[in-house]
């Protein structure tokens, strides 16, 4: 009788291959966190500068729909895979200056995008209908100010400037990157959330953000390579 062949944990994806498809899907939803901002400011203004009618209506309508359906979900998987990469790796999400100002970035972008702007998007439309402008500037400026910041945090994971925050500075020692299973878990959530998003069934991603919970904790849990005399290079 042949035995099946069961692959050995030597087989199976590396902890740097895992980082990489972690890294690709923070590329990807930042991506189109940044060209659907962009394409929001340019149905806004289109709608700015069409007179009262069915294009004006058409392109403020156009906006908030991307918003609801695309431009949320993907600014949330990029937020949470960004966050799963920094407190993943050793790189820690408040120890280098220029990862807290992606962090900071991040919130504010979020809150800016969700709290203010998507609120205010489905008024621009009734105001579209009703032949006036509204608030439609006031968003397109907003959703600028996101792009804006959305560029400003790529340079700043090209040039990674600042070196290491007050608490970097007094950690022990650093962390050691997290176990695989901890990057192939940031790494299939975010596939699932966005698969049952695709049918409608989800419109948050909840699993990747309770898994970027379990990786929190398990990340508390380690010992400082100083600790236990192992020095080991950032990776991210």
């Amino acid at each position: 009788m042949r035995v099946p062949h069961v692959p050995s944990s030597a087989s199976l994806p590396s902890v740097r291959s895992w980082r990489a498809l972690l890294v690709s899907i923070h590329v990807i939803a930042s991506v189109c966190w940044l060209g659907l901002a962009v394409a929001l400011v340019a149905l806004l203004g289109l709608s700015l500068s069409s007179p009262p009618g069915e294009t004006r209506v058409a392109a403020a309508a156009m906006a908030n729909e991307l918003d609801l359906t695309v431009l949320g979900f993907s600014a949330m998987i990029a937020a949470l895979s960004g966050f799963a990469l920094s407190t993943a790796t050793a790189w820690g999400c408040f120890q280098h200056r220029w990862v807290s100002a992606k962090v900071v970035l991040t919130l504010a972008q979020i809150a800016l995008g969700t709290g203010v702007l998507g609120q205010a998007l489905p008024g621009v439309v009734e105001d579209a209908r009703s032949g006036a402008h509204g608030a439609a500037l006031p968003v397109a400026l907003g959703l600028g100010l996101v792009a804006t910041g959305l560029a400003a945090q790529v340079w700043l994971s090209v040039a990674k400037p600042g070196g290491r925050t007050r608490w970097g500075r007094r950690a022990p020692g650093r962390r050691p990157t997290a176990p695989r299973w901890v990057f192939a878990m940031m790494v299939g959530l975010p596939l699932i959330d966005i698969t049952l998003h695709a049918f409608g069934v989800v419109d948050l991603p909840v699993l990747s953000a309770i898994g970027l919970v379990v990786a929190l904790v398990a990340r508390s849990r380690a010992t400082p390579a100083k600790a236990r005399g192992v020095g080991l290079a950032p990776s991210a």
